[in-house]
């Protein structure tokens, strides 16, 4: 699979946020993205870091489980030792301070690199707090991790089927991230009789030739292109990305939203039915496209997109398994049996 993010090679020609993390701009914030009430993000100065204390750590959130659960396509597992090489210009920090080792006890155990609504970043655990290094604010990253709502709570009113109380045993710390609406709308329609390696890799083919080029921490990072921008182009300049027959659904949807006749603002205001028969009218849009986009997108979390996964799951369940089971956040419960199933019964990728 292609990497959606790289070491930065300079590039003239093409749009760049120079914020290299040795350089007087530094960078945005460094902070713990816990669940505490009180949380501070580190803040930039031209003359470096002003650092506010962090309250206490996060609970409750495995990147793992919610980066590779199906739902997005823009984060891959990295290693801190690289950015740390990168900020001291020599040596690696990470040996001395933050090993990169699968063990708990205050080290780093999971390290990812993405890209959010043109915010890039990196995210780790350092023992039992998740960090994020990047642009944006405390409060939107919090946002998009959906930290404000107890999954517990809501995990506990599940049935208590064992293949759903497997499943959430499993994938325990999974959320269903707060994502960019056009992003999932394009992203899905990619999807399509896709596996999740091959989407990866058409998104990120997409967001190196047509996406802004940012630099931040010394690696390069594209952003998802604008609805404006995949609406100006023709089939084949999205083929060559291995879009093949999706090409033209995703300039048509494209289209559609840059001329108002879709307003995906408007539709995440909808009762999830309702805005669900709105995106059907798009091409190429079908019941799991919709389900998807609106789940991840629009934060319907009562939407439950079914895939083939889901409908092998549905054995275990006597073939009754749809969104009544599970009420308003049948969604939630989606994605751990989506997860469970996909990465734990069935290990693949």
């Amino acid at each position: 699979m292609n990497s959606p993010i790289k070491k930065s090679v300079k590039n003239n020609s093409a749009q760049t946020h120079n914020t290299e993390i040795d350089s007087a701009d530094r960078l945005v914030f460094e902070s713990c993205i816990g669940t505490a009430a009180e949380l501070h993000a580190n803040t930039a100065s031209q003359n470096g870091l002003k650092t506010k204390p962090v309250v206490r750590t996060g609970y409750g959130i495995s990147l793992e489980a919610t980066f590779e659960c199906g739902q997005c396509f823009r984060w891959q597992r990295g290693n801190f030792d690289l950015l740390t090489q990168h900020e001291t210009g020599t040596k690696s920090i990470g040996s001395d301070i933050c090993p990169n080792t699968n063990t708990n006890g205050g080290k780093i155990t999971e390290f990812y690199q993405g890209i959010v609504c043109g915010f890039p970043a990196f995210v780790w655990r350092d023992g039992d707090s998740i960090w994020v290094r990047g642009r944006g604010t405390v409060e939107f990253w919090r946002d998009y991790f959906d930290l404000g709502r107890d999954y517990d709570e809501i995990l506990s009113q599940f049935d208590p089927h064992p293949f759903t109380q497997t499943a959430i045993e499993y994938g325990h710390g999974l959320r269903v991230l707060r994502q960019d609406a056009w992003e999932m709308l394009g992203s899905y329609i990619i999807s399509q009789n896709n596996n999740i390696p091959k989407i990866s890799s058409s998104i990120y083919k997409i967001c190196s030739l047509f996406g802004e080029r940012i630099e931040f921490g010394g690696f390069e990072f594209y952003s998802f292109p604008s609805a404006a921008v995949i609406a100006e182009l023709r089939e084949p300049n999205l083929r060559q990305a291995g879009l093949g027959y999706r090409s033209e659904y995703l300039i048509s949807a494209a289209g559609a939203v840059v001329e108002g006749k879709i307003k995906l603002d408007e539709l995440k205001m909808l009762a999830t039915d309702e805005a669900r028969e709105k995106l059907l009218q798009l091409r190429g849009v079908g019941p799991k496209v919709a389900n998807c986009v609106l789940l991840f997108g629009f934060g319907k979390l009562d939407a439950f997109p079914i895939d083939t996964w889901i409908a092998r799951a549905a054995k275990y369940y006597d073939n009754n398994l749809n969104a009544a089971r599970f009420g308003k956040y049948a969604g939630i419960a989606q994605e751990y049996i989506f997860y469970y199933i996909r990465k734990g019964l069935y290990r693949s990728r």
